[in-house]
């Protein structure tokens, strides 16, 4: 993967001008063996995911719901965070640009603490707060 990468970068400077400084490309080839891996794991049998419905936090709770993006073209991402009360109410949102990200991983951690940051600044007082993002960071 690497190696294919190196290719890549190598390729890829004449003809868009971009080119990627070695540690970049290989926290790029990290996070895509990642996807990889996360998507073709071995031995498993392919099934249909399940869709899975939002439940609500427990009294005197709020949950902060968030993801993060990638978009490898332009090495860009967004990130949107939401925050709702037991009763499913809204308490905050926020949503953004990363400006300049690389894998997705990274992504999501940053979607991860601009969480952080919403909760710290809208959560009401004397209420717990669970976070819930869609992978296992």
């Amino acid at each position: 993967m690497v190696i294919w990468m190196i290719w890549k970068n190598r390729n890829d400077g004449p003809w868009s001008g971009n080119r990627l400084l070695p540690q970049d490309l290989l926290i790029t080839a990290e996070s895509w063996l990642q996807e990889y891996h996360k998507w073709h794991k071995l031995g498993a049998k392919k099934s249909m995911k399940v869709q899975q419905k939002w439940r609500r936090p427990g009294v005197n709770w709020v949950k902060c719901n968030f993801d993060g993006v990638w978009i490898q073209q332009g090495s860009r991402g967004g990130f949107g965070a939401v925050q709702r009360d037991h009763m499913g109410e809204f308490v905050a949102a926020a949503t953004g640009p990363l400006g300049w990200t690389c894998p997705s991983f990274h992504a999501k951690l940053c979607a991860a603490q601009q969480a952080l940051l919403l909760a710290q600044a809208y959560c009401p007082a004397g209420k717990r707060i669970s976070f819930k993002g869609d992978s296992s960071l």
